[in-house]
């Protein structure tokens, strides 16, 4: 941690390169599900071998638009033939630097004339993305023909939002379980399931709308959603590193979320106090309430994607 901290500072300092520290920890305390059944046709539980909780810490640069922005590769270029103090090795001195005494033997043996010997110990920096945004942020889902025809039909579709982003607070599957029955009937329980998300979602979005809220609502092929807000971006980063969404995402995602309720004291039969979450809910009629999901989310607002429509050509001739 003190080396990584060190040198933030030092790139900031005599660099003169945004840096920040990111920290994330590893639990390899638990248990997990291995192969196989034990005796009692459980399935079986394995250990890590070296059962132990691990912090790495990783010094990142820049607030870059994109991998490819001219800036970002002059400032890899500059890190790579950096020298920063911070990480200068002595003979028989320690550091936590990860594969630090490998990277000093390879450069022994490259040759004199060799590029690489001109590179310091930041010669393998990478661009790479920001470990706090969310999946949908670089990985964008695109619609195809289909679904885009179903949803600009609809009053207050999610592709009229003029943002990139929006907060998802209510999900409603239309998935069925295929049992023995005929297939004609399982698609027919389908679609009965996803008309019925379908309709929810409708109701709920024009509920919402009555309070005052921008709100939209998405249906594919699987599940409807409703969303609240437009948001051009996931946030701000942070001078110390990381992600601070906007203030009116975090409003947004704890009016909706689901509130904390404590059970009752305990009782000599009930030796541990729990807690439990409670879903929100809004009344859409007389006698119905729909609820909100227990975590509203920051999700990317869905666009064409004619990759899309070829993807789902492949599967419909299979």
């Amino acid at each position: 941690m003190d080396d990584g901290q060190r040198l933030v500072h030092e790139l900031r300092s005599r660099y003169k390169l945004p840096a920040y520290l990111h920290r994330k920890e590893f639990d390899y305390t638990q248990s997990v599900i291995g192969r196989g059944v034990d005796k009692y046709g459980q399935p079986r539980r394995m250990r890590h071998q070296q059962d132990d909780k691990i912090q790495e810490v990783a010094v990142l640069v820049g607030d870059y638009p994109s991998v490819d922005d001219p800036q970002a590769q002059r400032d890899l270029q500059k890190i790579k033939m950096a020298e920063p103090k911070t990480l200068a090795l002595e003979d028989g001195g320690e550091t936590s630097q990860t594969f630090s005494k490998l990277r000093q033997l390879q450069r022994r043996f490259w040759p004199a004339d060799s590029e690489k010997r001109k590179q310091g110990p930041m010669r393998l920096a990478l661009v790479t993305t920001n470990p706090l945004l969310p999946d949908e942020y670089f990985r964008p889902s695109g619609m195809d023909g289909f679904v885009e025809k179903l949803n600009r039909q609809m009053d207050y579709s999610l592709l009229e939002c003029p943002g990139r982003f929006t907060v998802k607070v209510a999900t409603f599957h239309g998935l069925v379980a295929v049992s023995n029955e005929g297939k004609q009937a399982a698609a027919s329980r389908r679609r009965s399931r996803l008309e019925e998300a379908a309709e929810k979602a409708n109701r709920l979005t024009i509920a919402l709308r009555a309070k005052g809220y921008e709100a939209y609502q998405f249906h594919d092929r699987k599940s409807s959603i409703v969303t609240v807000g437009s948001f051009d971006r996931p946030g701000n980063p942070r001078p110390g590193g990381g992600m601070e969404h906007e203030p009116q995402v975090v409003d947004l995602i704890r009016r909706f979320g689901a509130k904390q309720k404590s059970a009752p004291a305990a009782g000599p039969q009930q030796p541990f106090q729990q807690t439990n979450l409670e879903p929100q809910s809004l009344k859409v009629g007389p006698r119905e309430r729909i609820p909100f999901d227990v975590v509203p989310a920051l999700i990317e607002v869905p666009r064409r994607a004619l990759s899309a429509d070829y993807a789902n050509r492949r599967t419909t001739l299979r």
